[in-house]
């Protein structure tokens, strides 16, 4: 793998690294860095370990010669340097393996691991041109590995007969048709006839595939990279071993060309992405289905009253792309601005996660452990107590930094105080968001309520 490019972590939604008084105040900027020369600093940042040094010191931190090396290879690319820098780092990977061997799987791991498919729903309406591309995306030619016809459930809303002679010869059947809304009011907007096929769909969904320990939920202007559903799959067991985790999401919204590379790493964010994800059975059945919004069900989703403290999982490189130019909430602007230049993966040779049977033996360290609560967070600290974490104060010093310095491989931490309760007609954030066009909503990708990260180069 490439090393880094820059990496960017910060606070709030966009940026380099995390505020003050809004993060842990051990995490704080290092008060020696202040007294660093910044060619001692450029020196330290610019050293660049081989690949095969990396993995020998990530090894030797995790386990025995082989052991270690399975999982310091297993380990996202673009992580390997401080799990081979710091032991405390490694010492929450040990735990993590240790438990995940000792635990008993849930019902969507054992599911998945006896060889079950899970359905995808496709969400759909009166857009027959998208809807074939989506399905063909999906199912044309084994692009999509472990996609097959049989689990694909088509919801249409409304009768639209070209919709529905999209679906014929896709799937050789008819899509469930949603033909009666029960909204009140003689009106009946856009976010409420949404929000009514979303729960109409999900609550035919499950029952179609009584079997089913969860629902992969898609709309009708997605392509799918291949190994979207391995993606899904292979980190589905956090939804039962971590009880942090809230749902898995296929989309990244900052994941934008320039500012995103490693396809092998997850992310966690208070914001649910939506936008291809997976929705347990149990989540849907004891928490969402009697509590369903009339409106705005994707808001409600990011309610604390909803998620409770969990966090969404996410890749950071985007596992479908959002195609579809015009919709309720979509038009040209917006699409070109926050999706158009979505970077998803492509390389149908890359194996997130393999079924049953496909591998001589089972991966010492699962693909989802580096999603787990408690790895993310110590790679997290690791990452903001390296030595060769470089700290900054404003945008101003991201620049000087920036003259004549190799950044490759560098971390950078910005620390930024923003006032995200404003209710200023310009957020705060957006000049941030702008300089690194990234999302000018701060809650976007958001870990913990004001840390993000990203590439930057």
């Amino acid at each position: 793998a490439p090393p880094a490019p820059d990496a960017a972590i910060a606070a709030a939604p966009d940026a380099a690294i995390a505020a003050p008084k809004l993060g842990p105040p051990k995490l704080g900027p290092p008060k020696q860095s202040q007294g660093q020369s910044s060619s001692a600093r450029a020196g330290a940042l610019s050293a660049v370990l081989s690949e095969e040094a990396m993995l020998a010191s990530a090894a030797s931190r995790v386990g025995d010669l082989a052991a270690g090396l399975e999982v310091a290879q297993s380990c996202p690319p673009s992580w390997r340097r401080l799990l081979g820098e710091s032991q405390p780092f490694a010492d929450a990977v040990k735990i993590a393996l240790a438990e995940a061997k000792n635990a008993q799987p849930g019902p969507i791991e054992s599911f998945l691991a006896s060889g079950g498919h899970l359905p995808v729903a496709v969400l759909a309406a009166n857009r027959p041109d998208m809807l074939r591309q989506t399905l063909g995306s999906l199912l044309d030619g084994g692009r999509v590995r472990g996609a097959r016809r049989e689990d694909v459930l088509v919801f249409q809303d409304g009768a639209d007969p070209q919709v529905a002679d999209v679906v014929r010869n896709a799937l050789g059947r008819a899509p469930t048709q949603h033909l009666t809304h029960t909204l009140r009011g003689a009106k009946q907007d856009g976010a409420a006839l949404i929000a009514a096929h979303y729960k109409f769909s999900l609550e035919n969904a499950f029952a179609l595939r009584p079997a089913a320990p969860a629902v992969i939920v898609v709309e009708d202007d997605f392509l799918f990279s291949p190994d979207f559903l391995d993606l899904l799959y292979g980190a589905a067991p956090l939804l039962e071993r971590d009880e942090s985790t809230f749902v898995l999401s296929a989309w990244n919204d900052n994941g934008l060309r320039g500012k995103v590379w490693d396809k092998s790493a997850l992310c966690r964010t208070g914001f649910f992405p939506g936008l291809g994800w997976l929705l347990p059975r149990k989540l849907w059945e004891t928490e969402l289905r009697d509590q369903w919004p009339r409106e705005h069900w994707d808001h409600w989703m990011r309610s604390k009253d909803r998620h409770r403290g969990r966090e969404s999982v996410f890749p950071e490189v985007n596992r479908d792309y959002h195609a579809g130019k015009k919709g309720t909430f979509m038009d040209d602007y917006h699409h070109n601005r926050y999706f158009k230049d979505i970077d998803y993966n492509t390389d149908g040779g890359l194996a997130y996660w393999r079924r049953p049977g496909q591998e001589e033996s089972p991966r010492i360290a699962p693909p989802w452990l580096w999603g787990s609560a408690a790895v993310y967070e110590a790679r997290l600290v690791a990452a903001l107590t390296s030595p060769r974490t470089l700290h900054l104060a404003n945008l101003r010093d991201l620049e000087e930094q920036a003259q004549g310095t190799s950044r490759q491989g560098m971390t950078v931490v910005l620390w930024h105080e923003t006032d995200f309760g404003s209710r200023a007609e310009v957020p705060p954030f957006k000049a941030m968001a702008d300089y690194f066009n990234i999302w000018h909503e701060w809650y976007r990708t958001a870990h913990a309520g004001c840390l993000h990260t990203f590439r930057w180069g």
